[in-house]
């Protein structure tokens, strides 16, 4: 049986939690949000990015300054109300133990080394800009925010060609495979299936250079025009070579050619099933873990295998730590096993007395530039699309384990 002093502290603990826990709503009616995973889905229902303040208003005086001199300020609420989700990553302030951890994880996954750093980002996390304190008040910070915010890259947007006999003729232009969606009008709920799979950033970057893609509508549309009898005709004759028939609802993928048929399903599946069905059908580029000094070129080994790529921007000719992480950490097999199932590796060399390529050296000195690099080695996970999401500097103590644990949150 607990004794009287036993049964206090058991309700000042219990007391204690239920505070804690009422702290993330009790920010949120603020209009700051601590939980990521809150932020995330209002960004993604709303289409603003969020902003994400790291800071520790209880050691640090700039932080304490960005918070009075902006955030606290008319100006910056009713210009963040209408235009972000606020987010905050206050290290010094007490929250739940699972946002705690959560607030643990982001620090590390951005690499967050300073405070006040300020982020925004899209609602898939993927890092749009970066800002920090600066004098000046509200009305310069807003206005910087602004032109960040104006930077972004706009989602993709897929938009189908609607005759089937120009589709025919592009795939085999542009020797690329023809992605058919095919859906009668007539009905509602094959439109709302196939409209979510069309509205998708993700699908869109994803098929964007890859496919030609067209909607073909299956209902009876009465007396067809020349041009539908046309299309309509074409449609059945190339799904009746590949031993397939039309159907009121269905997706199929052709070779460029239209001799055989990739991928045939008979309704819209969802982007998260439907690219990794794709990844297996269709050609991809061969790529075996090594490391890629041409920016570009990896892009395109990433897009084509819908992969991250790991960024490592390296003094290979005069950095210590920069030689230990290439032979202590990227030269084990460990690493290497994951690189060549997870990851494209690019190498971004920043030498002091080593020569490079002209070009090379250029690209990396504006990427060095574009992604505001300021110590080294610095890693940066972009995704398929080449969009920001973690970044982390200096050598990871722990080794090869401790940046495969990182790499295998990040790139998930």
């Amino acid at each position: 049986m607990l004794n009287r002093h036993a049964m206090i502290a058991r309700a000042l603990a219990a007391a204690g939690t239920m505070l804690l826990a009422a702290a993330a709503p009790l920010l949120a009616a603020t209009g700051w949000n601590s939980s990521y995973t809150r932020a995330m889905a209002e960004a993604k229902k709303t289409g603003k990015p969020v902003l994400a303040n790291f800071t520790s208003t209880s050691s640090c005086p700039y932080c304490v300054k960005l918070r009075d001199e902006v955030f606290r300020t008319r100006t910056f609420v009713q210009w963040a109300k209408e235009n972000v989700i606020l987010l905050d990553m206050d290290s010094s302030r007490s929250v739940p133990p699972a946002l705690e951890r959560q607030r643990t994880a982001l620090y590390q996954r951005y690499g967050i080394q300073g405070v006040p750093t300020v982020l925004f980002l899209d609602y898939r996390g993927n890092i749009i800009g970066r800002s920090g304190y600066m004098p000046g008040g509200a009305e310069r910070w807003t206005t910087n925010a602004k032109r960040i915010i104006q930077r972004a890259p706009k989602p993709e947007k897929l938009e189908p060609l609607s005759r089937f006999t120009e589709a025919q003729a592009a795939a085999k232009e542009q020797k690329l495979p023809l992605m058919v969606l095919a859906w009668s009008s007539k009905s509602k709920a094959a439109e709302a299936r196939f409209k979510m799979l069309l509205d998708d950033p993700d699908f869109a970057a994803f098929v964007k250079g890859r496919m030609v893609v067209v909607r073909v509508d299956t209902s009876n549309p009465g007396e067809p025009t020349p041009e539908a009898a046309e299309d309509r005709k074409a449609f059945e004759a190339a799904l009746a070579k590949v031993r397939l028939r039309p159907l009121l609802m269905q997706t199929v993928v052709l070779d460029a050619a239209g001799e055989k048929s990739l991928y045939s399903t008979t309704t819209a599946v969802p982007t998260k099933y439907l690219i990794p069905r794709l990844l297996k059908a269709l050609p991809k580029p061969a790529y075996n873990g090594a490391w890629i000094d041409d920016y570009s070129k990896a892009s395109k080994v990433a897009h084509g295998l819908w992969r991250p790529m790991l960024l490592h921007f390296s003094g290979s000719d005069w950095s210590v730590w920069c030689k230990r992480l290439e032979k202590n950490i990227f030269a084990t097999g460990p690493f290497r096993s994951f690189a060549r199932q997870r990851l494209v590796l690019v190498k971004v060399d920043l030498p002091r007395q080593k020569k490079l390529p002209a070009e090379i050296a250029k690209q990396n000195q504006e990427l060095a530039q574009k992604y505001r690099i300021k110590g080294l080695p610095t890693l940066l996970v972009l995704d398929a699309a080449g969009n920001e999401k973690a970044r982390r500097s200096g050598y990871p103590r722990g080794g090869a384990r401790e940046l495969l644990a990182w790499l295998n949150t990040v790139t998930k």
